[in-house]
């Protein structure tokens, strides 16, 4: 998918910094083993905590009223959105 490729990814563009040797390695060492580190971490969560905790936050049924103001607010934007990227592209 496309979470695991941009995982992959990022991760081996960032790993081999911590194994350069020299002032470069010694200067960015903890940055690419922290930002490699953090980009697994990020992909395995999204993999699965995330989709297990949608299951139990969004259930289907009813909604409430805070619910139904935030998905008309957001259908608006939505809207809005849709009718500039639509403009800019004719243009």
């Amino acid at each position: 998918s496309a979470v695991v490729a941009m995982t992959i990814t990022l991760a081996a563009v960032f790993a081999p910094l911590a194994f350069t040797g020299g002032l470069t390695g010694a200067l960015f060492r903890e940055f690419a083993v922290t930002l490699a580190g953090s980009v697994v971490i990020s992909g395995v969560v999204a993999l699965t905590i995330t989709p297990m905790m949608s299951a139990r936050i969004l259930r289907a049924g009813s909604h409430s009223r805070f619910q139904r103001i935030v998905d008309s607010t957001f259908g608006r934007v939505e809207n809005i959105y849709e009718r500039l990227v639509s403009g800019s592209l004719k243009y």
